[in-house]
């Protein structure tokens, strides 16, 4: 191990698929932590776009190592294992953050610390409920997977409770993993919204108060069950109300998502503006009313952590890996069974009636964010964690960057 007998010297290496505005907004504040310790940070992405994440042009600092120029369809691949092998004996690094178990290029990168005896940190989002679990599936990650890591970082308490049934001690798992550039959006959103009337403001809602919802169109996602609540709401509002539904994304369930639209009769009332960028999605938020989130499943839900930095109220299904964390029930949002179609309704009805409530819970669900997930709780999470595997007590030395 070339340094990490000493907590001083040490070489951290990130592991990233792709890299979009969060990812870099995590690796920025890992990196000024390091700095401060006198450690030192590189990354690796094994792909620089995808088809699946089209980020746009994002500017890479200069610790950062691309494998492959692009990669085609949802799942995340490397063409060539030795291209990630090659970059690690090149970098050499004392610990390695690794996202996953389940990827061929994070089992790679296992084996590599393995090999060379260097830490290794399990990214995870994870939870026991994601899929159907089997026995037999479970021992085998516990045995040939999660027992070679040598700590964690998490989302929150589904994904470290679910890595503790996994067998990974209680004082290895620490939590900061689900975080995003929140003062993009902060800045972003208020400079929009000072301009109510500006040309920024989507045309499509005309000045209506709407809903946004941000997703892939699958059915997971249980946009489907959104929009027959809205199609429920929108019967209970009074005439003098108006409501719109703006659903952003894309996927291979828009066909039956236009044709539900088409068939309650809501064409005018609900909006598919199609995948809007990093860059482009400010102005829905900025404009926006409340932000839903609707999924039967869901490993965390980034978009609601973006939504909140906005200052948007949440409506939240308790199925996300998130509820647990950013959920404060009745002051930030509302949550709902993801099956109930009927709180779902009774949920947009209470925010819809309430425009003082609105504004409350905005700022509850910003001051939230601000306080608990900001990018230098990532990289907290990242030190502490390699501490507690250097030192091998399972307790902390550091109490990582503040």
């Amino acid at each position: 191990m070339s340094s990490s007998g000493s907590h001083l010297g040490m070489r951290v290496c990130v592991i990233f698929f792709n890299l979009g505005g969060y990812h870099l907004a995590r690796l920025d504040a890992a990196h000024e932590a390091c700095r401060l310790s006198g450690w030192e940070l590189v990354a690796i992405q094994i792909a620089e776009n995808t088809s699946e994440h089209p980020w746009g042009n994002l500017a890479l600092p200069e610790y950062v190592t691309t494998l492959m120029p692009f990669q085609e369809g949802a799942e995340p691949v490397l063409s060539d294992q030795k291209l990630l092998v090659d970059a690690l004996n090149i970098l050499t690094p004392d610990a390695v953050a690794i996202p996953g178990w389940g990827f061929d290029f994070a089992r790679t990168a296992l084996k590599w610390c393995q090999r060379q005896r260097r830490i290794s940190v399990l990214m995870s989002e994870s939870k026991f409920d994601d899929a159907p679990r089997r026995w037999w599936k479970e021992l085998a990650k516990r045995l040939l997977s999660v027992r070679h890591f040598s700590s964690s970082i998490v989302g929150g308490q589904k994904h470290r409770s679910y890595l503790k049934r996994l067998g990974m001690r209680d004082d290895q798992i620490f939590e900061g993993y689900d975080i995003v550039d929140n003062q993009y959006f902060i800045n972003e959103v208020d400079r929009l919204r000072l301009y109510e009337n500006s040309e920024e403001r989507p045309n499509c809602v005309l000045g209506r108060r709407y809903f946004v919802a941000v997703n892939r169109f699958i059915p997971r996602k249980n946009l489907t069950t959104l929009i027959e609540a809205f199609a429920q709401f929108r019967e209970r509002l009074s005439s003098s109300e108006t409501w719109d539904l703006v659903l952003l994304g894309d996927g291979p369930q828009k066909v039956e998502l236009h044709s539900i639209v088409q068939k309650k009769k809501l064409e005018a009332r609900v909006h598919f503006p199609g995948f809007q960028t990093y860059k482009e999605i400010c102005r829905w938020y900025a404009f926006a009313d409340a932000f839903v989130h609707p999924a039967l499943t869901e490993q965390w839900g980034l978009v609601v952590n973006e939504a909140m930095a906005s200052a948007l109220p949440v409506i939240l299904s308790n199925a996300c890996g998130c509820f647990p964390d950013l959920m404060l029930e009745g002051t930030s949002g509302f949550s709902f069974d993801p099956s109930d179609q009927n709180e779902l309704t009774a949920k947009l009805l209470a925010l819809a009636h309430d425009e003082p409530l609105r504004k409350r819970m905005g700022m509850a669900a910003r001051g939230h964010i601000l306080t608990n997930y900001l990018p230098q709780h990532f990289a907290k999470g990242l030190i502490s964690a390699i501490h507690v595997a250097q030192s091998g007590s399972g307790v902390s030395r550091t109490t990582g960057p503040q």
